[in-house]
């Protein structure tokens, strides 16, 4: 097993991180906090948590699937689920905040529709602060998602009780940068919500799909990992918006259809959860396949930047893809399964709220001034990132780059731009495995992801004088109501032999009833290709 440089045999530290009782984690650095006797049998005792609390949670967007917008979406839910009352505080809202509100949870964009609450549970340091200003005299937490980035950046207020870490780096931004005490701190894992992620049919002795699922990857280390497949003779897709490709806000529904799975961090844990054998992989290095031997180790640093310990080669990715053992996935999922559920976690927080809640009311007392001290000390630490003269040095760069980027793009255009394709060429392009949610709201817009295979002599692209687009049209009773649906480009463009999985967005019908969703590529100005064998179709409840 992996250890931490510098620890001897037999003197490994402990931390409980929201997993089931008993269970202990090695770490690099030992914890001292008044906490830790009860954090090393089991976790802060969850019986004190039965009070219903009205718990505040701040972050600064609830617009795409960000690590910490969706953090605050699942506690907020599962929160609400153990009989709270939580409220989201966010100024950025968007589809996040809608999914929270369909669950009947408020999400308030100021502060004067704020009600009190009993605890504040913080996420981001502006929108925190601004909250522990509102109410200078509720308890409150505070979570370090993360270790570089000026969002991690700890707000040190008197009503701040504890801090909550998600990762043994993001424990020591707290005590190294941001300079909190070490028995303020404790740590609690980022969980998975199993209901979400369901257990996909057991692996397979050889796997045959392989699923790149992350945000975050450079197209330099993307051609790695593909030409590693390659040699394996492994499928390659790519779910989330890395190196230029397109997410999708329900990778649950897709996620058990592949056997391996390249991610970090929250990705490689649901990945688990759903039973696939998952290989560390970012923007930032390459690390091992996940085994039940070296999972304590890569979990206490979140599948992280502490983990990618690989040189950044195919072959390294490859040497992984030979140690791929069903068996050993299995046992893995068996362990995350047990330990790592949304639900127990949740307790856990609760337990946390309750805790910090009793030593509150034991022992602040509040001072104004010290109030305003913080303030202005939080103001200080936070202006070098959040003023126009940093952001310009951000932005400069960056906006350089997407010139340059519109140039060669434009120039690529004219390279990839299909011609006007002959009927026998448009025969050989298919369209597969259309998969979806099976009910949608009337008038909604949902996503469905299809598989299209070039067996064309052609490149695939939505280029040029006659792009290839992603269309569908919508049919009830057998007889087409809807027959020019929006259109979805093929992005990346589909080279002659290749197949990749693509993200479409559909609109629902007007009206309720039962509908076939018959998903079909287009060539514009020339034709569409939505003959039975080269479409898919897909029934859809429209209510």
């Amino acid at each position: 097993m992996i250890r931490d440089a510098g620890i001897p045999p037999g003197d490994s530290p402990e931390y409980a991180v929201g997993a089931a009782p008993g269970i202990r984690y090695t770490v690099g650095i030992r914890a001292r906090c008044p906490l830790r006797a009860a954090q090393r049998s089991k976790e802060v005792p969850m019986a004190q948590a039965a009070k219903s609390l009205r718990v505040l949670l701040t972050i600064q967007s609830m617009e795409g699937p960000a690590g910490g917008s969706l953090y605050v979406r699942d506690f907020a839910q599962e929160l609400f689920r153990l009989g709270h009352h939580p409220v989201v505080y966010c100024l950025r809202l968007g589809a996040l905040a809608a999914q929270v509100r369909h669950f009947g949870i408020p999400v308030c964009d100021s502060l004067d529709k704020l009600a009190r609450p009993d605890i504040i549970h913080g996420n981001s340091p502006i929108e925190t602060a601004a909250v522990l200003l509102r109410f200078p005299d509720v308890p409150a937490i505070f979570v370090c998602h993360g270790w570089d980035s000026p969002d991690a950046l700890a707000p040190r207020f008197p009503n701040v009780m504890r801090y909550l870490a998600v990762s043994e780096i993001s424990r020591d931004r707290l005590i190294f940068t941001d300079g909190v005490p070490e028995d303020r701190i404790a740590m609690h894992l980022n969980p998975v919500d199993l209901l979400r992620f369901p257990r996909r049919p057991p692996l397979p002795p050889r796997p045959a799909r392989a699923l790149f699922f992350s945000n975050t990857m450079s197209p330099e280390s993307l051609a790695l990992i593909r030409q590693a497949c390659d040699e394996y003779g492994l499928p390659l897709d790519v779910l989330g918006e890395a190196a230029g490709y397109t997410g999708r806000p329900d990778p649950e529904r897709i996620l058990g259809t592949y056997d391996v799975v390249f991610a970090r961090g929250r990705c490689a844990l649901e990945a688990i959860a759903a039973g696939c054998a998952v290989i560390l992989a970012d923007s930032l290095g390459f690390g091992e396949l996940i085994t039940p031997e070296n999972y304590q180790y890569l979990r206490i640093r979140n599948f992280g930047r502490r983990t990618y310990q690989l040189s950044v080669s195919a072959q390294s990715i490859l040497a992984q893809l030979r140690r791929y053992d069903a068996a050993l996935s299995s046992a893995l999922t068996d362990l995350v399964r047990e330990r790592e559920g949304l639900a127990h976690a949740a307790m856990v927080l609760a337990g946390h709220y309750a805790s910090v809640i009793d030593e509150f009311n034991r022992t602040f007392e509040h001072v104004p001034a010290a109030e305003l001290i913080a303030a202005s000390r939080f103001l200080e630490a936070i202006a070098p990132t959040s003023n126009t003269f940093y952001l310009a040095e951000q932005v400069g760069p960056l906006t350089q780059s997407l010139h340059l980027a519109q140039g060669k793009l434009a120039r690529l255009a004219g390279t990839l731009a299909p011609a006007r394709m002959s009927g026998e060429e448009l025969t050989r392009i298919r369209l597969s495995e259309c998969s979806g949610p099976k009910q949608a709201a009337a008038g909604s817009k949902f996503l469905v992801s299809v598989r299209v295979t070039n067996n064309s002599r052609a490149v695939l692209a939505s280029l040029g004088e006659y792009p290839i687009n992603i269309a569908y049209h919508w049919l009830r009773e057998g007889v087409v109501c809807l027959y020019d649906g929006d259109r979805t480009e093929l992005y990346p463009p589909l080279p002659p032999g290749a197949s990749f999985v693509y993200t479409v967005e559909i609109c629902a019908p007007a009206e309720p009833g039962s509908y076939l969703l018959r998903a079909a590529l287009v060539q514009e100005r020339v034709a569409w290709l939505d003959q039975p064998d080269a479409c898919c179709d897909f029934p859809v409840a429209i209510t």
